[in-house]
């Protein structure tokens, strides 16, 4: 149940990952003051956000990016929502007329006396514009064939996710990256997801990469030589 405040605002017409970090970071905040962190805040970081929304499809977590989770906070921000506060151990967030949202007279539906916010209408269309610029800047696409070339961080993070160490992931990345995302069969790689579970997280890869494989990838391919060619796996 939500307050009717909540319900004829504007986050009601956010998009769905943006109402769903609002719900979060209500349930999330302090209910009475804890030291200097005083009731209606908590401290997060755009990682426990994403973190405390995760979902499963089978056995696989899938999470919201940072980038999202980062638009969905200056979203309510900008429209005084919230208000956060940088620290060493993430972000103060404030809740921004919390007290509201805990009194159970404003979840009544035969409450006359709550003032309707105003609401400035936007385009149906300029939230979702938003959240598309935001994802084509963390993402390149090729319109061509629809391939999906992650960032660096991107990567990393996957690879961290999943038991392996920066530094493989960086190489990874960079072996694909100085060869167009092709494979060593001159193919493009269509999902670097798999492509990386299928060569590159094998237990010996775990936390430690011989010095010898250091110039040279797993699928065959030395940046250093492009000629190089492997023919033991599919292309994906």
């Amino acid at each position: 149940m939500k307050a009717r405040k909540i319900q004829e605002s504007e986050i009601a017409f956010a998009p769905p990952h943006v109402r769903e970090i609002w719900d979060w970071l209500i349930k999330e905040a302090n209910h009475e003051d804890h030291g200097k962190i005083k009731r209606g805040q908590c401290v997060r970081t755009l990682g426990d956000i994403a973190e405390g929304l995760k979902w499963f499809v089978g056995y696989r977590k899938e999470t919201y990016s940072k980038s999202k989770c980062e638009m969905a906070t200056n979203w309510l921000r900008k429209r005084g929502m919230i208000r956060t506060t940088k620290t060493t151990r993430g972000l103060i967030i404030t809740i921004c007329n919390y007290e509201y949202y805990q009194d159970p007279k404003n979840y009544e539906t035969n409450n006359e006396n709550i003032t309707k916010p105003t609401r400035n209408e936007q385009p149906s269309d300029t939230i979702y514009k938003n959240e598309k610029n935001v994802r084509n800047k963390n993402n390149i696409i090729d319109r061509k064939k629809q391939i999906l070339i992650p960032k660096i961080e991107e990567v990393i993070l996957y690879f961290k996710e999943n038991g392996f160490d920066e530094s493989l992931a960086k190489r990874f990345f960079e072996s694909y990256s100085v060869n167009d995302w092709k494979d060593s069969r001159g193919n493009k790689v269509k999902n670097w997801k798999q492509k990386a579970h299928m060569i590159w997280f094998k237990e010996e890869n775990k936390e430690n990469f011989s010095a010898k494989q250091k110039n040279i990838n797993l699928d065959g391919f030395d940046p250093k030589n492009p000629n190089t060619q492997s023919k033991n796996w599919e292309d994906f």
